[in-house]
Parts: structure tokens; C-alpha cells; sequence
């Protein structure tokens, strides 16, 4: 296997590369301006290498793909397979590097627009290959965790780009919209093991002391004092920090119930300066966020008695919203219904859409009914008329604060009857689903449930 140069500049390639953009069929191509393109075979390697600086850390020099295929025109590698570095080689680590003869200098000879391999001779390609780090990591494949979500598989492919760009998300949205679930799932699938994930839930008492560091009450020597113990937050990092290879996780559900600029308190400045030091409140020693330590945190829009996201918060993480009335979430109550074998109960879908769609909740988005109600084992017409009498409407009454003749539209007899023309509904009678009969179904949560 030989090793090549792959030379872009961010508007002619590099930026499709790593966004994932897809071209003939998950394969990239395009046509090389340089003469040595001739000699890439079918398994070389390309290290693909920017002639300008990129969202990415900055990096120049990121990652490496594999030629699957030569034309006399083309060079086709397959997206879904880069094998990204360790240690990204920044530009001007590059220029140092090439200044002390280190690396080739050709490295630095590409300025134009376009696209160029240069072959490398293999002492310098085992040269670079050791300063990126040995252990290169391969892209985790998402499609198969995207089937089992229910989800497209460019939404966690956009999600997964945002996390290796600033590091941080928050998924947003009304409950039962899958936020933790998709949170919990996509972290471990990208971590590669559980044991890379760490899960924490903010509420009103959460303090700085019992996320990121603080003093407990112990007893040494049958004796009462207190000792300095590690948060969550710090306990992460260190586990990444001794895996530099590997992806690890904090997850941090219903972030907005806690007092955010309390809890995370110097953190508000690590989160943005990756490569910075500076002293915790309780430790003298220089502490920085590795770059391998990701977070995700999830955040209920519905609940009136959450705190608001201040705009230095909101600068250092992107958001994702989780809606019912936009895709991705709003076909996922249909979709699990079809893959359960469950189409025949397809009207549960189109009850929680015409609800969706009343006045009241439309005015109101933050209020809508998110699809993991229903997406449980089990489910069958009785389970769905129980879930609605002791889960739904007790949110709509609450959320709405309407009751009696204003509920009545928003009963799922009501509902059906007007999602089928109704036939399903005058089979028990107006108020069915507000009889005592005993219903059974239910079970645990399925994919996409929130917490």
C-alpha cells in the first residue's frame, strides 16, 4: 500500500469531507489536477490534508481514507470509512514541521483551487503517521443505530459533525420527544462501549460541589471531617483523558433545571478554550477539558419552572431541536407503529397529530404531544386508551389549564372519530375512553422515549 497526499482547500473539498456530504452513492470523488494521481491504485492510503484552517480544532491535517476506486479521471474513496487522527496536524504545526526539514515540503505547495495527490515517499509518510498518533480511530458507521432510533440517518450524521466541531449539544424540545433516549443511545454508540458514558440529571439543589468538585462529610479514624471528592464532571474527564484515543460522553439531562452559571461555574470558560488551564475553585492544581470528552445535554422547553438558558450558554453549545411537528420527530410515532407490525393502529398517529394541530396546543408548540406516550411493548387499543386518560390529558388540563367542556375535544374518542370519519369511535359510544374497565398493555420504554 503506498501513501498519498490528498490536497484541498476548505471550499474545494475538505469541508464536504468532513461534514459527510455524499456523492455517488456514499462514494467522493472528484477529479485530480495533479499528475501523480496516476500511480493511486485501489487500496492506497490519502491523507487528506487542508491548505487552510478549518472549523475542526483548527486541523490541516485530520484524517486518512482508503481509494476504493481509479479512473483516468477520478479518485473515489467511501465517506463512511475515514479513520480520523489522535493529534490532528494544525497548519502551522505543519510549517514548523516542514521549516526544521521534518516534513516533505510539499505539504505546503498547494494553493490553488482544487484537488491534488501527491505521492509520499514512505519514510515520510510513516513520519506523519506518527506525529498524528498511531492509534487512528475509525468514523463510527451510524446507519444501523439510525434504524434502530426510527431516525434518518443524516440527522445523527448532522449531530455527530456538530459534537466534533464545538464539542457540545443540547437536544431541545417538548416532553416525550426522545431527547434522553436519543442522547443516551447515540453516546454510547459513538463511545464504542458504556463505560464511556457518564449520565447526570440537573435539578434545583444540584450544586458546583456535586458536579464538578467539592467537600463531603466523612469519617477518618471514627472521627467526623470532611474530604475533597471529584464530580461527575471531573471523573469524565479523567477517564477520557487516560483514553486519548477513544470518544467518551457526559450526559447531562434536563440541563436547564439547574442554576447553569452556578453549577458549572469556571467551566462556562473550558467549555469554549479546549487548550486552556486554569485553577478549580477547590484545587490548586491547573485543570483543562480534554478534547475526546463530548457533552450532551437535553432540555425541556414545556416546563414553565425551568430556568432560562443564558446567551453565554447558548454561545458554547449548538442546539437541536426535537419537535413533533418537524421531521424527524414528527413521523416517528408512524414509523414504529409500521415496523412493529402495528399499521392497523395507525390512527394513534393521526389522533396525536389532529391534537397537535387544535388552537390551543398550535399556539403554544412547546406544548405538544411528543410520540414516546405510545411507542411501548405491547401496545394495544386499551393501552392507548389508558396512556391517554392518565398521561395525556392530565398534561393537556395542566399545560392548557382547561377542564371539562374545554378538555372535551381533546378526548381520544373524540379524536378518532375525527381521524377516521367516524367509523372506529361510535362503536363504543361517546365517552369510551372515560369508562373504569380494566386495560392492560403497556411495558417498558421503547426507542425515543424520554425521560
Amino acid at each position: 500500500m503506498n501513501t498519498f497526499l490528498l490536497q484541498v482547500n476548505k471550499d474545494g473539498g475538505y469541508a464536504n469531507i468532513i461534514n459527510n456530504r455524499r456523492y455517488l452513492n456514499d462514494m467522493w470523488a472528484k477529479k485530480p489536477r495533479d499528475k501523480d494521481h496516476g500511480e493511486v491504485k485501489a487500496g492506497d492510503q490519502l491523507l487528506v490534508y487542508c491548505t487552510s484552517n478549518v472549523p475542526i480544532q483548527g486541523a490541516s491535517l485530520a484524517f486518512s481514507v482508503l481509494v476504493r476506486h481509479v479512473s483516468p479521471d477520478k479518485v473515489t474513496f467511501d465517506l463512511d470509512e475515514p479513520r480520523w487522527f489522535t493529534s490532528p496536524l494544525r497548519r502551522q504545526d505543519v510549517a514548523t514541521l516542514v521549516a526544521r526539514n521534518a516534513l516533505p515540503d510539499v505539504l505546503l505547495k498547494c494553493g490553488q483551487q482544487g484537488f491534488n495527490i501527491i505521492k509520499l515517499e514512505p519514510g515520510a509518510a510513516q513520519h506523519i503517521l506518527a506525529l498524528t498518533g498511531s492509534g487512528s480511530v475509525k468514523q463510527t458507521d451510524l446507519r444501523a443505530l439510525a434504524d434502530d432510533l426510527l431516525l434518518p440517518v443524516h440527522f445523527l450524521e448532522e449531530i455527530h459533525t456538530l459534537l466534533k466541531d464545538k464539542k457540545q449539544v443540547i437536544f431541545q424540545g417538548p416532553p416525550g420527544t426522545g431527547k434522553t433516549y436519543v442522547a443516551r443511545a447515540l453516546a454510547k454508540h459513538l463511545a464504542g462501549k458504556e463505560e464511556r458514558v457518564t449520565l447526570v440529571q440537573f435539578h434545583p439543589s444540584y450544586a458546583y460541589e456535586d458536579f464538578v468538585q467539592g467537600f463531603r462529610p466523612t469519617l477518618r479514624g471514627g472521627q467526623p471531617g470532611f474530604e475533597l471528592r471529584d464530580g461527575p464532571l471531573l471523573r469524565a474527564a479523567e477517564r477520557a483523558r487516560g483514553e486519548p484515543g477513544s470518544d467518551h460522553f457526559l450526559v447531562i439531562d434536563e440541563i436547564n433545571r439547574g442554576n447553569i452559571a452556578k453549577v458549572f461555574g469556571e467551566f462556562y470558560f473550558l467549555l469554549e478554550y479546549r487548550d486552556s488551564e486554569m485553577h478549580l475553585q477547590y484545587s490548586d492544581e491547573p485543570f483543562s477539558l480534554p478534547a475526546n470528552l463530548h457533552i450532551i445535554g437535553t432540555m425541556n422547553t414545556a416546563d414553565r419552572s425551568i430556568a432560562l438558558v443564558d446567551l453565554a450558554l447558548r454561545r458554547r453549545f449548538y442546539f437541536v431541536e426535537f419537535h413533533p411537528d418537524e421531521e424527524p420527530v414528527k413521523g416517528v410515532l408512524r414509523r414504529w407503529l409500521g415496523a412493529n407490525g402495528l399499521d392497523h393502529m395507525a390512527w394513534v398517529a393521526d389522533a396525536v397529530k389532529r391534537a397537535n394541530e387544535k388552537p390551543q396546543l398550535k399556539q403554544d408548540r412547546h406544548a405538544a404531544i411528543g410520540p414516546s406516550y405510545f411507542m411501548k411493548p405491547g401496545l394495544d387499543e386499551a393501552a392507548v386508551e389508558r396512556i391517554w386518560r392518565h398521561s395525556v390529558l392530565p398534561y393537556i388540563e395542566e399545560r392548557l389549564f382547561v377542564e371539562g367542556e374545554g378538555l372535551a375535544e381533546f378526548h381520544l374518542d373524540a379524536l378518532r372519530r375525527s381521524s377516521t370519519g367516524g367509523r372506529e369511535g361510535d362503536r363504543n359510544g361517546p365517552g369510551a375512553a372515560d369508562d373504569d374497565r380494566d386495560v392492560g398493555g403497556g411495558g417498558e420504554s421503547a426507542p425515543v422515549n424520554d425521560a
